[in-house]
């Protein structure tokens, strides 16, 4: 199985769950299933908040855990009201159990810590992928990641730069790129994401990669820090 395909499995398997879980509540299939989808952004909110979040400082990290894991349960809730509202049922929601914050909150962290843990175990048990894909200029670019140096975000457009010289403008966003490359790459400035095999130095401002020295912005230092001393050649 391959991460893509397992993402859309873990996915999948949570809104069945969620949905299975909600009707336990005392909804119809179909309010559970809505309502399961509903969830998903104050999920995905939660999980980014998880995987993102650098406890190098624990008293910064803490902080920003707690910030960001409000931010999503109340998302959670928002999603809750807005869709009893399209059921009709908003009168009803103090009377339903799933309206009480406690209930929201189970229902937003533990599939939010689920599928971390799911993609940290599979993050180490599957092979990293060996091509990626993109468009550049109308062409079909497919790459091996291990030739990519890093990608770059100017305004509207971003470039991948690749060990041999080679560089591809995308308007695919650096967000995706993100998402899409693997633990082999981290973001150092919301312009770069590096490739930490090709780093030839470091230190706590700066990387150099190739030619090139890429400033390490304060929103990302800590996550850069914690990365570097696995740095493999």
């Amino acid at each position: 199985m391959t991460k893509d395909y397992f993402a859309i499995f873990l996915w999948g398997m949570t809104i069945v769950v969620l949905t299975l879980v909600i009707s336990l509540y005392g909804h119809n299939f179909s309010h559970s299933f809505a309502l399961a989808v509903a969830l998903l952004p104050a999920i995905f909110a939660m999980k980014y908040s998880l995987q993102n979040i650098s406890f190098g400082d624990k008293w910064i990290g803490s902080r920003n855990l707690i910030f960001a894991g409000s931010a999503s349960l109340i998302l959670g809730g928002l999603m809750v009201v807005i869709m009893y509202y399209n059921f009709g049922l908003f009168q009803d929601l103090n009377e339903k159990p799933i309206a009480h914050p406690l209930h929201i909150a189970s229902l937003v962290t533990l599939p939010a810590i689920a599928a971390w843990g799911a993609e940290r175990i599979i993050e180490k048990r599957i092979p990293h992928n060996d091509k990626v894909t993109f468009v550049s200029d109308r062409h079909n670019i497919t790459l091996n990641p291990t030739t990519i140096l890093f990608v770059e975000s100017n305004d509207t457009e971003v470039y991948v730069h690749t060990y041999d010289g080679e560089s591809y403008r995308t308007r695919t966003r650096i967000s995706h790129w993100e998402a899409l490359l693997d633990s082999r790459f981290v973001r150092v400035h919301r312009s770069y994401i590096v490739n930490i095999n090709h780093i030839t130095s470091y230190n706590s401002q700066r990387i150099t990669i190739a030619d090139r020295t890429i400033e390490i912005s304060r929103k990302y230092k800590d996550t850069v820090m914690e990365k570097m001393p696995h740095i493999k050649n």
